[in-house]
C-alpha cells in the first residue's frame, strides 16, 4: 500500500495509517493524506473515495492537538473500510443526518479506540 503525506511528519503519519489499517482490516492500493490549516464548511476531516482503492483524506489541523489530528485520521480511516466493505458511496448519495447514521457512529466510536491502541504500543516499547 502506498501511503502519501502532506502536512504532517510523514513517519509518524504512514506508521498510524498502516495501523489502522491492520486493525480495520482493509489494504487500499494507495491513501492520500493531507493535513490543513482548514477545510471548507469547518470540516475535521474528510474520506474522498478517489477510485475503487485509493483514497484521499483530508484532514483540518486549526486548534487540534496531536491526538485530536490522529483521531480524525482514525475518524476517516474508518470510512475507508467503509467505502471497501459497507457501500458508504452509494449511502451517501441517498442522503442522510449526519449525526444519526450509523456511518459517523461507527466512525466515532472506533476511531478513538484505535488511537488508544496505538498509543498503548509505544508505551510497550518503551
Amino acid at each position: 500500500m502506498k501511503v502519501k503525506v502532506k502536512g504532517l511528519d510523514p513517519k509518524l503519519a504512514t506508521d498510524f495509517t498502516r495501523f489502522c489499517c491492520e486493525h480495520l482490516p482493509v489494504w487500499p492500493k494507495s491513501i492520500e493524506i493531507f493535513a490543513e490549516d482548514k477545510l471548507v464548511n469547518n470540516k475535521s476531516g474528510l474520506c474522498i473515495d478517489i477510485d475503487e482503492d485509493n483514497y484521499l483524506i483530508l484532514i483540518s489541523k486549526k486548534n487540534k492537538n496531536i491526538s485530536q489530528i490522529y483521531t480524525s485520521i482514525a475518524h476517516e480511516m474508518v470510512h475507508v473500510k467503509q467505502f471497501m466493505y459497507d457501500n458508504l458511496g452509494e449511502l451517501l448519495d441517498e442522503g442522510y443526518n449526519y449525526d444519526t447514521c450509523w456511518w459517523e457512529q461507527e466512525a466515532r466510536e472506533r476511531s478513538k479506540k484505535i488511537l488508544l491502541e496505538f498509543v498503548k504500543k509505544f508505551e510497550r516499547k518503551g
